[in-house]
């Protein structure tokens, strides 16, 4: 759902994005949509949410993916193109650079639990990489996975607590 405040093209491209996530809209698409241009647009979504536009329409993805997931009759590929991504690598990708888990061990941390998980990325810091921001973690900073019963531990860190 939209902020509160949010202006009335903001609240529109979000309801397109949410009702269009899995056609893969491009930004000048969304921007037509709500009847601005993709620069204006992409200013105004990111004063009024915090994130862009692009940003935006892979956390709906990422959350509808996670749901799907959780199905075991799904295999990870389907669950990806379920979810709108056109490419189950770039999928994972994704999935691990936001959630900080791949998709797999994101399935198995859930379908080994009888309740709630707490999989929140880890703090990262930013790096300079290949000339612009990554903020994907080092391997210091990753975290084990900790659930109401059960801690896993990130892989290669087994023998820490």
């Amino acid at each position: 759902p939209p902020p509160p405040r949010c202006p009335a093209a903001v609240q529109q491209a979000i309801a397109f994005i949410e009702a269009n996530f899995r056609v893969t809209p491009s930004i000048a698409e969304i921007a037509r949509s709500v009847h601005l241009s993709s620069q204006h647009l992409g200013r105004l979504f990111r004063m009024s949410t915090g994130v862009s536009p692009h940003r935006y329409l892979t956390s709906v993805r990422l959350r509808l993916a996670k749901a799907l997931l959780q199905r075991q009759d799904l295999t990870i590929k389907e669950a990806a193109f379920g979810a709108g991504f056109n490419d189950e690598l770039y999928f994972t990708r994704v999935f691990h650079r936001i959630e900080g888990i791949t998709p797999t061990a994101y399935r198995h941390a859930i379908s080994s639990m009888d309740g709630a998980i707490d999989l929140s990325p880890p703090q990262a810091r930013p790096r300079r990489a290949r000339g612009r921001a990554s903020y994907l973690p080092s391997a210091t900073e990753i975290r084990p996975i900790k659930g109401p019963f059960f801690t896993i531990p990130p892989a290669g860190r087994a023998d820490r607590p």
